[in-house]
């Protein structure tokens, strides 16, 4: 099925989910959730050598 993200409205979002609910669509497997880790730099100086 090809879609158009944009444009998908949350009242077709509430239909399938009714639907889903009803029974007259099948329930679908769940997917994790992906969080992309924030970007990190390298410091711009050289770490400070351990104290003693």
């Amino acid at each position: 099925m090809l879609t158009n993200a944009r444009a998908v409205s949350p009242r077709l979002i509430a239909v399938a989910a009714e639907r889903r609910l009803a029974g007259s669509l099948p329930p679908r497997a769940a997917l994790p959730i992906y969080v992309e880790p924030p970007a990190t730099r390298a410091p711009a100086t050289a770490p400070r050598p351990q104290p003693i």
